[in-house]
């Protein structure tokens, strides 16, 4: 949190969550004196209008949890929120290509997305995202793989 608040000391953000997980975050936000630059707004995402006025939109392993429709709406929402020159930044755990033990946990997730969120929740793939990504509208679409499962989808509003 240090390293976030010294880079950019301008810096502000909106977070858009559950109330829940909100509770965690204004703890955390008050440990480190963050309450002044970060707001948090509960709300559902799917049936929140967001002004087009960001400059950034992270997506953080929210895809898995929700249909393929359910992404492209959100994908949508989020391209409509930034101003032209945007980041959509989506982070996400991607369906492991080459290793059976990431496999297995894989398809234990799967199997738990499917059964607690959504018949059509689970990982997805690089491709699949990205191909979300441009059926949005958005360009110079960058994949960039994580050390662990998780990978960045990263794409930019014209």
């Amino acid at each position: 949190m240090e390293q976030f608040r010294n880079a950019n000391p301008d810096l502000t953000a909106v977070v858009v969550d559950l109330k829940e997980p909100l509770e965690i975050a204004l703890s955390l936000l008050k440990q480190y004196n963050l309450q002044e630059r970060i707001t948090l707004w509960s709300a559902d995402f799917h049936t929140t209008e967001f002004d087009p006025d960001y400059d950034v939109v992270l997506l953080s392993a929210v895809l898995r949890h929700i249909s393929p429709e359910q992404c492209l709406r959100l994908l949508s929402k989020a391209y409509d929120a930034l101003l032209p020159g945007g980041l959509l930044i989506v982070q996400e755990f991607i369906n492991p290509e080459d290793n059976p033990k990431q496999s297995l946990r894989s398809t234990m997730m799967e199997l738990y997305l499917m059964i607690g969120f959504h018949s059509e929740s689970g990982n997805r793939s690089k491709e699949e995202i990205a191909l979300w990504l441009e059926k949005t509208g958005f360009k110079n679409i960058k994949v960039i793989p994580l050390p662990t499962q998780t990978t960045l989808i990263l794409g930019e509003k014209p």
